[in-house]
């Protein structure tokens, strides 16, 4: 419990120093006024999707809720409240940045636009490995296409639920997926991680 605080606060702090330090996302560095809205790199090959508007200072962080995005912020549930959303009030004062959490649930075939955290053990020569290196059905091989997932890592970060909405994908097949993954090391994201 207390390893999680602490990574959170780091993510937290690197957040900070991206947005108040230019170009320190590798390239995709967020610019320090004005409407911006994508990933950006925070170390360790994971990204994090970042939304910013507005300017002045000091930068406001708004933070989502567990597995939530940073439209959370922006959109109404009902698209009849026709009241101001916390990021775009904020905005005409200040900048304000929201971001997506890692591991952010979304429907099936859409995924989470910040890098989830997967199995800390595991070498990131095993993670970047090409789904290819699996011994799949041609149904399974067609089905991660479908979903656009290539390496182990990626296949990692999904669930069964987001496996299992997937076009001629069914128990058979997420079987198999779960036995190869294992032979690796890993498995399918569980839901309250």
């Amino acid at each position: 419990m207390r390893l999680l605080s602490l990574k959170r606060r780091l993510l937290v702090v690197s957040l900070a120093l991206l947005l108040l330090v230019p170009g320190a996302a590798a390239g995709k560095a967020t610019p320090s006024h004005g409407t911006f809205a994508g990933r950006i790199s925070i170390g360790g090959g994971r990204e994090l999707y970042l939304k910013c508007r507005g300017t002045g200072s000091p930068t406001v962080l708004l933070e989502a809720g567990l597995r939530n995005t940073a439209d959370v912020w922006s959109t109404p549930a009902d698209a009849s409240d026709k009241r101001t959303m916390v990021y775009q009030g904020v905005s005409r004062f200040t900048r304000v940045c929201a971001y997506d959490r890692p591991g952010t649930t979304l429907p099936p075939n859409e995924f989470s636009r910040s890098t989830p955290v997967v199995a800390e053990n595991v070498s990131p020569e095993v993670l970047g490995k090409s789904v290819a290196d699996m011994e799949l059905s041609v149904r399974s091989r067609k089905a991660l296409q479908r979903l656009n997932i290539n390496s182990l890592g990626e296949l990692a970060m999904r669930t069964e639920d987001e496996l299992l909405g997937c076009k001629n994908f069914g128990q058979t097949s997420l079987n198999e997926i779960k036995q190869q993954l294992a032979s690796f090391g890993l498995s399918l994201r569980k839901l309250d991680e």
